[in-house]
């Protein structure tokens, strides 16, 4: 009788753990993060510091693999083609999820079928600014000083089909100076052009131009965040210059589709502990970001609702998607 007892005691026990560690399994091999783009930068920073984050609190090991090229379609495309088991997840730019299925053509991915939004990681306006050697100390200055020569109606951004790329003719349209756009490879590569005031204005985000404007290489006058920023509040929005222009940029994480939702909710979780955690959240807020954490409704909610805001204004900028 009690060497039943104990063989039905048994399997019993071995029945329920194997339940419980086939859901879990996945979050016991090595987590992948995919970054679209190069290392080196604040993006890249948090994305690795994440990783450190999420490996002490899963118990895994987790690494960052920067799958660059094509303005992040090669990292998203990765991500959308791998299993669905919480093991690869997509470090992504907000350009990916909302605005480049409005600026190409052919993107490889369908940022709302082939994903499940995880949790939005941080936050962070754009900027408008401008160099030294410009006058113009308020945004109705540099209306005035556009206004008063069309030959220095140029804005630069950091690329083609960027959340500050469409902000700029949508500031110009609203002010009525239409501005001529000039990409680069990046803020830093723009910014003896800006000194200089070869480009009469660029727009970045705020934590790429923080430490140039309080040094005095250039000037920040307003921000396209719909309020001020912790990190700078001295410096007012575009709202409150009485232009209705909004730019939010951001970095979430996101899985393939068909991930199961006990995963999802667990990465969530695990994510936005780590947001809220003393080292994530110094860094992000010391790269002049803000630290969010969403879960992934909201981040959900979130996206479809930028979507519609930059139908409207990459529509009104004329933009034409490539192919």
């Amino acid at each position: 009788m009690q060497t039943l007892a104990r063989r039905s005691l048994l399997a019993g026990l071995a029945t329920l753990p194997a339940a419980a560690q086939a859901q879990d399994a996945p979050l016991r091999a090595p987590l992948r993060i995919v970054f679209s783009f190069a290392a080196g930068g604040a993006g890249d920073a948090v994305a690795r510091l994440l990783a450190e984050q999420l490996q002490a609190r899963l118990g895994r090991p987790a690494i960052v693999e920067n799958r660059t090229g094509a303005g992040g379609r090669i990292g998203a495309q990765a991500v959308k083609a791998a299993a669905p088991d919480g093991n690869t997840l997509l470090f992504a730019a907000a350009g990916q999820m909302v605005l480049q299925p409005l600026t190409e053509a052919s993107l490889g991915y369908d940022p709302v079928a082939d994903f499940r939004p995880v949790t939005q990681v941080l936050r962070f306006g754009q900027v408008l600014a401008v160099g030294p050697e410009n006058p113009s100390r308020s945004v109705a200055d540099l209306v005035a000083w556009f206004r008063a020569d069309p030959t220095r109606r140029s804005f630069g951004s950091p690329g083609i089909g960027l959340g500050a790329h469409f902000a700029g003719p949508e500031f110009g349209r609203l002010a009525g100076v239409p501005l001529e756009h000039v990409a680069y490879r990046g803020t830093a590569a723009a910014m003896p052009d800006l000194q200089a005031g070869r480009i009469g204005m660029f727009v970045a985000s705020l934590g790429e131009f923080r430490e140039h404007h309080r040094a005095g290489r250039v000037r920040i006058l307003a921000s396209t965040d719909a309020v001020r920023s912790a990190a700078m509040p001295e410096i007012p929005t575009l709202r409150e210059a009485g232009y209705d222009i909004l730019a939010p940029g951001w970095f979430a994480l996101y899985a393939p589709a068909r991930t199961p939702d006990a995963v999802i909710a667990r990465l969530a979780a695990v994510t936005d502990e780590a947001i809220a955690a003393g080292p994530l959240r110094a860094r992000i807020e010391a790269l002049g970001f803000e630290p969010s954490g969403t879960g992934p409704a909201a981040l959900a909610a979130l996206q479809r609702a930028e979507f519609a805001q930059w139908t409207a204004v990459v529509r009104a900028s004329g933009f034409q998607p490539a192919g």
